[in-house]
């Protein structure tokens, strides 16, 4: 006798996520200094400096500078190196050195495709979420909406991505945060660079007080279905902007 195997989705449990902490004011994934290892620290710190154009496009990047600047030793310098070229985010050329890559349009349309699938996503899985978890990102999503006026752009910018994040920390994957997060600090960097032709109301924040109303009716196909129509505009301005300033 054949035993039937039953399939059941289970409601997200954000509990369960190994909780990233976040630091507001620099966007990184740990508060102050509290920092596990040097080679930690500086690759948050090096990678914030590269997402706000601190370091532009371009320009070169060397350990020992960034040893004198930064208080951090060489070795944990060239470990945090590594992982933001592996992330794309720095180029290393033989006996040429290490230079902070581009920002092209071919890349950032390649890097939203991924994004996209992945914040839709998100919602979807946190709209299965608990009731105060969501209540919470709608509250967030209102406030972000209503007093976007008042903060500059690069608060602005930070503080949507911040909303996307908790979102996919709400849907209880850890990996689907994990990853957000690389994309979401390729958003950020070509958002500001961007800065001076990209307007508050590029970026449509109105749209998240829709897409978290219809996840906390538990319409998780509704509500990623926004997220997907939200992110394909800010995506179509975004280009319309890359293309005024550079074309």
């Amino acid at each position: 006798m054949e035993t039937a195997l039953k399939t059941t989705i289970q409601q997200s449990r954000p509990e369960l996520v190994l909780p990233v902490r976040k630091n507001r004011s620099l966007g990184l994934a740990y508060f102050g200094d509290e920092y596990p290892s040097e080679a930690e620290k500086a690759y948050w710190v090096l990678r914030e400096k590269i997402i706000t154009l601190e370091f532009p496009p371009g320009s070169a990047i060397r350990d020992a500078d960034l040893t004198v600047k930064l208080g951090i030793g060489r070795t944990p310098i060239r470990e945090a190196l590594k992982r933001l070229e592996v992330e794309m985010f720095v180029v290393s050329h033989h006996r040429k050195g290490t230079y902070v890559n581009e920002i092209t349009l071919v890349d950032f349309s390649r890097q939203y495709q991924i994004r996209r699938q992945l914040v839709t996503l998100a919602v979807a899985l946190a709209s299965q979420s608990r009731e105060d978890t969501i209540s919470q990102l709608e509250n967030k999503s209102q406030y972000l909406a209503a007093n976007a006026q008042k903060y500059t752009l690069q608060t602005i910018i930070q503080s949507m991505v911040d909303l996307e994040l908790e979102i996919a920390r709400a849907s209880g994957n850890p990996f689907l945060s994990l990853t957000l997060q690389q994309y979401c600090g390729y958003a950020r960097r070509t958002f500001h660079l961007l800065g001076s032709v990209l307007s508050v109301d590029d970026l449509q924040l109105e749209d998240y007080s829709k897409i978290m109303a219809w996840a906390a009716k538990k319409e998780s196909e509704r509500s990623s279905q926004l997220m997907a129509l939200h992110v394909d505009q800010v995506h179509l301005t975004t280009v319309d902007r890359f293309l005024e300033k550079f074309i």
